[in-house]
């Protein structure tokens, strides 16, 4: 939403729309990766990922507004993609190669390295930006 409002009024019919198409995708990808195994929370999770990806995307192309903002979404997405892949064994089956057990079982817990400075972020960036005059 905070994206969204802070939008010019001219682009927000065409956010709305590239969120409701990706998040359809998203879903719909679900359905045919993981088939009789798709249950609420894969496609909750896919939606809700999607989202936060275009986000991230959405404040990385405003970057000059807020680099704080874009900065913490993509450390929350960095944090997302651990999580993911920690539960993802329990739909698909995963291949045994030295990056995806690592993504799956790293050797700290990566999400909590990204999760606390992405909400350090999140929370500076609400911050007013004063621009020297």
């Amino acid at each position: 939403a905070r994206l969204h409002l802070t939008m010019p009024p001219s682009v927000r019919p065409c956010h709305l729309a590239v969120r409701a198409a990706l998040s359809v995708a998203a879903m719909g990808a679900v359905l045919i990766v993981v088939g009789k195994e798709a249950d609420a929370l894969a496609l909750i999770s896919l939606f809700y990922f999607a989202n936060l990806v275009l986000s991230a995307v959405f404040a990385c192309i405003r970057l000059g507004e807020n680099p704080v903002l874009a900065i913490g979404l993509i450390l929350f997405v960095l944090c997302d993609i651990f999580v993911g892949f920690s539960m993802l064994g329990g739909y698909l089956p995963l291949p045994d190669t030295p990056l995806i057990g690592f993504l799956v079982s790293p050797p700290i817990n990566m999400a909590w390295v990204f999760y606390l400075p992405s909400q350090v972020l999140l929370s500076l960036s609400l911050i007013p930006n004063k621009k020297a005059a």
